[in-house]
Order: structure tokens, then C-alpha cells, then sequence
């Protein structure tokens, strides 16, 4: 990868939030990581990807859209099907 390109890497979850180039995050992690993460990206500001499903539990679930919500950040479930054709 050429210096210039578009590729970022990091080390750390905390690096990447921190980060002002991102400006999103795709959160495929074990099911029962994925409210924490999105949490943490939402307060962060970073819009979410987040892969099926959006929570293990109806009270993560609402924590996240809260999150996203106090945030201004948008959030979505990577849903394929509702995009195609």
C-alpha cells in the first residue's frame, strides 16, 4: 500500500475513535460484543455498520439506538436484502 492511499491503519479501537479521518465504523465482532462497540462508536461520533444481529438483548438494543440517537449519528443493521432489487 502506497503512503498516499486511502488505507488507514491502527493499533486500537481508542485510535480509530479517535481519529478525525474516520467517519464510520463496521462493527462485525462477536454478537455479544457488538452493543459495547457501538456504544463506544456512537459516543465517538463515528456512524455505525453494524452486523446481524443489531443485539442480543432488547435492553443493548435500546442502549445503542439511544446512543446513536444522542449522538446525531446515524446507525444501521447490515441488512442486505432490504437494498436489493
Amino acid at each position: 500500500v502506497e503512503a498516499d492511499s486511502a488505507v488507514r491503519r491502527s493499533g486500537s479501537l481508542a485510535a480509530i475513535l479517535a481519529d478525525p479521518a474516520v467517519d464510520a465504523v463496521y462493527i462485525a465482532a462477536p454478537n455479544h460484543l457488538h452493543a459495547a462497540l457501538a456504544v463506544q462508536c456512537a459516543r465517538a461520533g463515528k456512524h455505525i455498520l453494524c452486523e446481524k444481529p443489531m443485539a442480543t438483548t432488547l435492553a443493548d438494543a435500546r442502549a445503542m439506538v439511544a446512543a446513536a440517537s444522542e449522538a446525531g449519528i446515524l446507525y444501521a443493521t447490515a441488512f442486505d436484502q432490504r437494498h436489493h432489487a
